[in-house]
């Protein structure tokens, strides 16, 4: 940052940042104090559970979000959206019971990760990407097993396919269902 000319906006998309413990969250909020170009964007639909009502928010600068104004669409968040944001803002408990829910999702999927002999890359956020092989024929198998993933080929890493997080229960779900789809192909 100390690099960017001021003339150039910065947007930093921190849609999984509260996930993070607060003493590893970047200090992005600090710029906009400062009355950087930056525009920090986060969203309502990870950590609080709220993708459905498509709602988040920016903080930036006035000058940029003058030029947000420009181009957002008039009554973009409903009542109710905004409702359930401002009670999801308030309630820490919720952000600490969902940290806690990933933490333990994520080391739930490495310990089966290495007994299943595949290769992960580790995660801050509540998913994780595995290495499986063909990873498009691993989504198709497993989501005939009733389990979604995300076939990871359209960003360049054919072999892998992006796992979310859920409960215990869902988790053991679908590492069995990856056992046997593992399983079939060796």
């Amino acid at each position: 940052m100390d690099r960017i000319p001021e003339n150039i906006i910065v947007c930093f998309d921190e849609a999984y940042v509260e996930l993070l413990p607060p003493e590893q969250q970047p200090p992005t909020l600090d710029y906009v104090r400062r009355d950087r170009n930056v525009i920090v964007l986060r969203t309502f639909s990870k950590t609080y559970g709220l993708a459905g009502l498509r709602v988040g928010y920016a903080a930036a600068p006035p000058d940029c979000i003058n030029i947000l104004n420009k181009v957002r669409q008039p009554f973009n968040v409903n009542a109710m959206a905004l409702a359930a944001a401002r009670a999801a803002v308030a309630d820490d408990d919720h952000v600490e019971r969902t940290r806690k829910m990933v933490a333990d999702g994520l080391q739930q999927f490495y310990a089966a990760f290495k007994k299943l002999g595949l290769p992960y890359i580790p995660s801050a956020a509540n998913f994780v990407l595995a290495e499986v092989g063909s990873g498009r024929e691993c989504f198709e198998k497993l989501k005939k097993l009733g389990v979604i993933t995300r076939p990871m080929d359209g960003y360049g890493l054919p072999d892998h396919i992006r796992i979310t997080v859920g409960t215990t229960a869902e988790n053991a779900a679908c590492i069995k269902a990856l056992g046997k789809t593992i399983k079939a192909e060796r």
